[in-house]
């Protein structure tokens, strides 16, 4: 079980050093040595242009490549590897507590590319998250097909408040939705807001207002809504409220993110 108050954890990579590139950009590992240890909160990966994180839920390959569209560089969560090498995609590290991998490796998957993280108080996605240093995650294979998986990855979404995270399935995509968000979409397109906490807003372009109301997780909600204006204005009060648009907006709503203020 994955509890939501971090624990210290401790990584554990077979050795330190570059792990390769992808375009014209240096993929960076911070590995200290084959003893060496890693305090909870170090960040081994860094990208400027963003990471796709695959975990070993359904995926498929359109999906995939969509999200590596927006962030080419690709982290495993543990067995999302192998999701991603069936799709002929090797990862650039795999990261997670290493219980869903096979005993023997792919060849595609050399021991100094894992990073093994003990720590059985978050999930495996969440270990990716506290491992990456990156302007964008696009996360996909974490919310289908348990239930239980999806609300975790959606939990993590709302935990983790300074990251832009995009969570990206076939049919949907939901983020954390900034102080102030702003995007151009077609008339008549899903525009959910479910609350992780409460909070309030106020918002120009959807059917529904949400001016003036109190959202919660246990009270008013804000699905199923859709906009009736080009352009899209949402102000949220308080960190928490996820946004969920259909998945065919995904460059839009990221360019979208990209321009917006993190909490």
């Amino acid at each position: 079980m994955a509890r939501s108050e971090p624990s210290r954890s401790r990584l554990k990579p077979r050795r330190g050093g570059k792990l390769g590139r992808e375009g014209t950009e240096l993929i960076e590992f911070t590995g200290k040595s084959a003893t060496g240890d890693y305090e909870h909160g170090t960040l081994p990966v860094h990208s400027n242009r963003g990471i796709t994180v695959v975990g070993a839920g359904e995926v498929s390959y359109d999906v995939l490549k969509l999200a590596m569209s927006a962030s080419p560089i690709v982290v495993a969560a543990d067995g999302g590897a192998i999701t991603a090498l069936r799709f002929g995609i090797t990862p650039k590290v795999v990261i997670g507590d290493m219980d869903s991998l096979p005993d023997r490796l792919p060849p595609e998957l050399p021991a100094h590319s894992l990073v093994h993280i003990t720590d059985q108080n978050t999930t495996d996605f969440e270990k990716c998250l506290r491992s990456l240093d990156t302007p964008l995650v696009v996360a996909v294979g974490v919310t289908n097909p348990r239930i239980d998986h999806g609300l975790s990855a959606i939990n993590a979404l709302a935990r983790h408040q300074g990251k832009r995270i995009v969570l990206l399935n076939s049919s949907d995509l939901c983020f954390l939705c900034p102080p102030v968000f702003e995007i151009l979409l077609p008339l008549h397109t899903q525009f959910s807001l479910f609350p992780m906490a409460e909070t309030s807003g106020r918002s120009d372009g959807l059917n529904w207002p949400i001016d003036g109301i109190r959202f919660s997780p246990h009270g008013t909600i804000g699905t199923s809504n859709f906009t009736v204006a080009k352009i899209v204005r949402v102000r949220i009060d308080e960190p928490g409220m996820i946004a969920i648009l259909p998945s065919n907006h995904f460059h839009v709503a990221v360019a979208a993110l990209r321009r917006a203020s993190s909490w």
